[in-house]
């Protein structure tokens, strides 16, 4: 069995992103302080926690709730394909557009759609403090992802 360190060690080359905000060897994740500290955003934290660590592990084909296809990844599915999350998806497109401005969002655009899940799950993580930096994207995301587990 791999030591805890290994694994974290191999969680950081494959995610780099994660290592700012989400797993800190020294201490909890900031989502996690974020929850604990803000009980409104608690159920938005643990759900970007859990669809970080679904994206992460990844090893397994599933059927979408949703839309019952079969998929390989089903956060990308989600977030990305998902015919039945339409208005959920528009409602996160409109509020990163919002925020990142026409220019950011096409560069997030121009990505593939693993890229454009986990920069999307890279920017609702961001946190200032015992805040995250953009609440009201990360609830909206929290909201679409919620259907793999509803």
């Amino acid at each position: 069995m791999p030591s805890k360190l290994k694994v974290f060690t191999e969680l950081i080359c494959a995610y780099p992103w994660l290592d700012d905000y989400i797993i800190d060897s020294s201490q909890c994740s900031n989502l996690l302080r974020v929850g604990k500290i803000q009980q409104n955003m608690k159920y938005t934290c643990q759900t970007i926690l859990k669809v970080i660590g679904k994206l992460i592990s990844n090893q397994y084909v599933s059927y979408c709730k949703l839309c019952d296809k079969k998929t390989f990844n089903s956060v990308e599915h989600v977030i990305c394909f998902c015919t039945n999350n339409d208005a959920h998806r528009n409602r996160v497109l409109d509020a990163v557009y919002d925020v990142k401005g026409h220019d950011g969002f096409m560069s997030m655009m121009s990505l593939n759609s693993v890229q454009q899940c986990e920069l999307l799950l890279q920017f609702v993580s961001e946190s200032e403090g015992d805040e995250l930096r953009y609440p009201c994207i990360a609830h909206t995301v929290a909201t679409l992802c919620s259907s793999m587990w509803d």
